[in-house]
This record gives structure tokens, C-alpha cells and sequence, in this order.
């Protein structure tokens, strides 16, 4: 039979593991939002941004989760998937929050895999403060268009949609070198 001491610190450390474990999935969220063969993913986000958690459904207000419910089913509004770089390479983009003095910040990254096995990461956009939480979805090749020199072509890429919560929505795309924007009208 053990002392009582001793089976009070193996309890405390059970406790101490459980509350870790809560810890973790609260910073990043449910582990719905990223699928369980992107472990490498979630690594990658963990290690590059550790005071930062993906934006889940529990960040929304009642009014936003029942209308991202209602036109995303399904679908993690931190998290999206695309070919952005059009070169039929599967990437995500994420859009990871954090407090911050003043409301909170919201970071939207475009995480590309290499063939090492790693990611190269893409700072898209970040907004402080941040007084609603948006979300992103993927928009399609051809969806938009854009005015190059001119003239009106289409976005030839698939982008990530920046809903804010006020109801503007900005496009990022990949245009030879680098993500642009802009702005989207009704």
C-alpha cells in the first residue's frame, strides 16, 4: 500500500497532465479544424506562432456562427485550403488570433508545403485591433477580376477571401512574386 502523500502527487500530476492537454486544445482551437493527417501543420503553427491559436467557431458571435453555419457548412472559418500559388500545390491559409492591449489581433498566413517536409510561410495580412472576427474561405481561379494596367483580367489563381465582420471582404491572391489585394465590392 502506498502513503497517502504519495497518491496525492500522482493524482496532482494526473490533474496537471489533463489541464495541459485542455490548454493545448483551447489554444488552438477544436481539433476539428485542421484534419488529423495535417499533424505536420499543426506542428508548423505551434512552433511558428506559439502565442497565436487558429480563429475557431467558438470566436464568432451567435449571429456570425449561424450565418457561417448556414453558407459554410462544414468548413472551419480559420482554415482553408486552395492551390494559391497555381502550381497545383495543396497550401492552406490560416487566420490566427491573439489578445492584444487594445481588442484583439488577427494574423492570416498562407503556409506552403516543401518538399522537405516543412512549410514556407507567407505573412498575408494583419489586422490590431481587430473589433469583430472574420473569417476566410477559398475563392476559385476566374472567380474575380482585377484591373492590370487597364485593362480587367481574372484573378488566374485561387485566393483566400478575408470576410470582416462588418461585411467587407478583401481577396488575396498570388500575383507573380508576392500576395496582393483588393478590395471587394458587393
Amino acid at each position: 500500500m502506498m502513503p497517502r502523500r504519495a497518491v496525492r502527487r500522482r493524482s496532482r500530476r494526473g490533474g496537471i497532465l489533463v489541464v495541459a492537454a485542455c490548454l493545448t486544445a483551447g489554444l488552438w482551437g477544436c481539433s476539428s479544424t485542421l484534419p488529423e493527417e495535417d499533424q505536420i501543420l499543426r506542428d508548423a503553427l505551434h512552433t511558428n506562432f506559439p502565442t497565436w491559436r487558429v480563429v475557431g467557431e467558438r470566436d464568432l458571435t451567435k449571429d456570425q456562427l449561424a450565418r457561417w453555419k448556414a453558407e459554410h457548412a462544414g468548413q472551419a472559418p480559420g482554415i482553408t485550403t486552395g492551390e494559391f500559388f497555381g502550381d497545383s500545390t495543396r497550401c492552406y491559409a490560416v487566420l490566427l488570433t491573439k489578445p492584444a492591449e487594445e481588442g484583439r489581433r488577427m494574423r492570416l498566413v498562407v503556409m506552403k508545403p516543401m518538399p522537405s517536409g516543412r512549410f514556407e510561410t507567407y505573412f498575408v495580412f494583419t489586422e490590431s485591433p481587430a473589433d469583430t472576427t472574420p473569417q476566410i474561405v477559398t475563392s476559385q481561379a476566374g472567380e474575380y477580376q482585377v484591373l492590370l494596367e487597364g485593362r480587367s483580367v481574372p484573378v488566374p489563381t485561387q485566393g483566400v477571401v478575408y470576410l470582416h465582420g462588418s461585411g467587407q471582404q478583401k481577396l488575396f491572391f498570388w500575383n507573380v512574386t508576392r500576395f496582393q489585394d483588393i478590395e471587394l465590392t458587393p
